[in-house]
Formats: C-alpha cells, sequence, structure tokens
C-alpha cells in the first residue's frame, strides 16, 4: 500500500490550519502545520511534504517571499498558494515564482481538493479515492 500524501499546511492563524487539517486528514493525509515561515523550513526538512499549502500573507516573511525560496531548495514540492486578499499581479507574481496554483479564501473545499489532486498528479501521485491516501472524490 502506498503511503498517504503528505501535506504542509503553513498559515499564522490557528483556526485555519485546523480547519484545513480537518479537511486534509479525513481525505486520507498525513499533515503537519507551521505558524510561519522559519518554521515550515525546519517541517520541510523533517516532514519532506509532497504539497504545501501556504498562506500569502503571514508577519515577518509573506508566503510570496518564501514560495520561491521553497522552490529553489526543493523543487520537487508543489506549493499551492492560499490567500484572501490576492490581486491579479500577486496571483502572476506567485505564478512566476513557482506555485502550482493560488486558492483563494474562504476556500471551497472541492476547488482545494482538485486543486491538491492536480499538484499530486503532477508529481506522478496517482490520485484515486481507493481509501489509501489519496483524495476521495467530491459528495
Amino acid at each position: 500500500m502506498p503511503h498517504a500524501p503528505k501535506i504542509l499546511l503553513v498559515d499564522d492563524e490557528s483556526s485555519i490550519r485546523l480547519l484545513f487539517r480537518t479537511f486534509l486528514e479525513r481525505a486520507g493525509f498525513e499533515v503537519e502545520e507551521a505558524e510561519d515561515g522559519e518554521t515550515a523550513f525546519v517541517k520541510i526538512h523533517k516532514f519532506e511534504p509532497d504539497v504545501i499549502l501556504l498562506d500569502i500573507l503571514m508577519p515577518v516573511r509573506t508566503g510570496n517571499e518564501l514560495v520561491a525560496e521553497i522552490k529553489e531548495w526543493k523543487p520537487g514540492i508543489e506549493v499551492i498558494m492560499v490567500t484572501a486578499l490576492a490581486s491579479d499581479e500577486m496571483r502572476a507574481e506567485c505564478m512566476a515564482k513557482g506555485a502550482f496554483a493560488v486558492v483563494n479564501k474562504p476556500v471551497v473545499f472541492e476547488t482545494l481538493r482538485s486543486t491538491i489532486a492536480g499538484a499530486l498528479e503532477k508529481k506522478g501521485i496517482r490520485v484515486n479515492g481507493n481509501g489509501d491516501g489519496s483524495l476521495p472524490a467530491s459528495e
């Protein structure tokens, strides 16, 4: 049986991390959390995620700053940016720095599900919904 895909949540708001963790764990993912960019780098090294969900607007270092560093250090990790306030310019900048996608808050979980599935498929991880750590089909 293949391992459950690993997702790292990086968001400074604990309530958002809890909401995402609940959704992702129910979908069969192994999940770790980081409340800031510095913690994220430690978790990336130890946890080795397949996908990172990265908030854009965080104190100290923004997700927009972090995505380029992550992709330079670990280019095989897909990064999905999550934000409530992204302008078209900010979206384009995130994508130019290597983000797989930008997802709006409040998150529509079907959109997040399909975006994560696309990121995993890009990495060669098949998403089949068979209870083996892959995303279920939408209900």
